[in-house]
């Protein structure tokens, strides 16, 4: 398992932000890699495909890994929080999708 050396030390950091990585293949099975570059904004996208699930675990408690044929994508989590958020209720609609609180 690869885990970066940044998101490993950011993961005692605090419980309320979330490191996370995403490890692609090849560039290739990106959808959309959009970063902003107007000073007022400063959103970024990433958008593609992990390819066929091949594993989804939780590293000693603290972190989500989800495995597929074309990469991997890393979330700092425990399962305390991961549980909870799983069993929010769905708050609002919004645009044609969920929004759930705190997530």
């Amino acid at each position: 398992m690869r885990v970066s050396k940044n998101l490993s030390k950011v993961n005692s950091l605090s419980d309320e932000k979330h490191a996370f990585s995403i490890e692609m293949k090849s560039k290739k099975h990106l959808i959309s890699l959009a970063i902003d570059c107007d000073q007022r904004m400063e959103g970024v996208f990433i958008e593609g495909f992990l390819g066929e699930l091949l594993d989804v675990k939780l590293v000693e408690d603290a972190l989500l890994e989800i495995s597929g044929t074309n990469g991997t994508f890393r979330l700092d989590i425990n399962r305390k929080e991961l549980t909870r958020a799983l069993t929010k209720k769905p708050r609002r609609k919004e645009s044609g999708r969920t929004q759930t609180e705190g997530l």
